[in-house]
């Protein structure tokens, strides 16, 4: 079984704080049972669950949050705001703590709340009837040792249910064509859930960026998948406009009308699975050229304050200067231009999906760090 902890996240100028919402108990487990415990290092926030008893940790995982992203931009310094959240974790056999973390400007997760949970308490799974029609794109096996995409429709009306099922197969087989998703297809199941109109709302201009999409409804997401096994959640917005976004472990979203929704489906689910950062320059709302840069946490980009020890040092080769000049493109190093910062922060190669406006390969550090989540999920 599912256990899902909702809850509010607040804050602003004067500080941030988590709000207890629900607990629900949701349908069998769909992520692995052997790989419990998060080691990736990633995530701008992580959730520890803790037998009580024994004090032994018995899951985490890393994530990101729209009030983490939200707490970036200059709108945060005029006022407060919250949002919705969830995390996800198998029941437990005996009372736990539930703790959210969030990493300081060192890279240091810290706890900034927790909260008991009595799974003996709750009511059995399965009250809830099932929304919308539950398909299978394809199945390599069982929940537990693959990666599972649930696909939900948004906007699609009862007679438009046709046109998602296209959607979802063409965006689907798109994503599969590179690498490494090509090579570790046997790793996934992809399944499609359809839901007629409007349901949890999918809003343009998050931020005050035209482009990006997201649903800020999380409890009604939630509602609406927590019938469906699922490791993560991909919307295919019935829209012609171009836009979407990705939050890791949380949403990823795209308008499939649009004729980059190939790319940006593509990108956005990156962002969402493995927690890869962007890769580009400006035209975002975040504060950006800060003179001194923290390490990012995402796997493909770096403030390079410890050369030597550059996290994919050892996909460089030797002679490779560090940075890395565009005369090298081709090769893996250090390319200033990153994280939306012309300078301070740096890409692994020249070209990459994550920043790129088009369908090109993932580079080498993105592939990888893609592969390990994939094992985390499968092994």
């Amino acid at each position: 079984m599912t256990i899902r902890l909702d809850y509010h996240h607040r804050g602003g100028p004067g500080g941030e704080r988590i709000e207890f919402d629900r607990v629900v108990a949701e349908g069998p487990w769909a992520g692995s049972v052997t790989q419990l415990v998060d080691t990736s290092g990633l995530g701008k926030y992580f959730v520890e669950v803790v037998d009580r008893r024994s004090s032994r940790v018995i899951y985490s995982r890393g994530f990101a949050s729209l009030f983490g992203e939200w707490e970036t931009t200059p709108e945060f310094k005029k006022g407060n705001q919250f949002f919705h959240e969830t995390v996800r974790f198998p029941r437990p056999d005996a009372p736990v703590r539930v703790a959210i973390k969030k990493r300081n400007f060192k890279g240091v997760f810290e706890e900034i709340w927790n909260t008991d949970v009595d799974p003996r308490g709750l009511p059995p799974a399965g009250a809830r009837p099932p929304v919308g029609r539950l398909s299978t794109l394809f199945e390599h096996g069982t929940p537990r040792a693959k990666v599972d995409l649930l696909l939900i429709s948004e906007g699609y009306s009862s007679g438009e249910l046709s046109k998602f099922r296209s959607d979802a197969a063409r965006l689907v087989e798109r994503l599969f064509e590179l690498e490494p998703f090509k090579t570790r297809r046997a790793d996934f199941n992809v399944r499609s859930l359809e839901v007629a109109g409007h349901v949890f709302n999918v809003e343009y201009n998050i931020f005050g960026l035209e482009r990006y999409a997201l649903t800020q409804e999380n409890r009604v997401l939630h509602d609406v998948a927590g019938s469906a096994p699922f490791d993560l959640l991909a919307i295919l917005l019935n829209d012609s406009k171009y836009g979407g976004g990705g939050i890791f472990n949380q949403q990823s979203t795209v308008a499939a009308g649009n004729s980059s929704a190939d790319y940006v489906f593509i990108h956005e689910f990156a962002h969402n699975l493995a927690g890869l950062g962007d890769e580009y320059v400006g035209n975002v709302t975040y504060e950006t050229g800060a003179p001194q840069k923290a390490e990012p946490w995402e796997p493909n980009i770096t403030a390079l304050l410890d050369p030597p020890g550059l996290k994919w040092r050892d996909l460089v080769e030797l002679g490779t200067p560090i940075p890395t000049p565009t005369s090298y493109a081709g090769k893996v190093g250090a390319f200033e231009g990153a994280g939306y910062e012309a300078r301070g922060l740096y890409r692994p190669e020249v070209e990459c999906i994550m920043g790129s406006r088009k369908v090109v390969p993932f580079c080498r550090v993105c592939q990888r760090a893609i592969n390990r989540i994939i094992d985390l999920h499968t092994r």
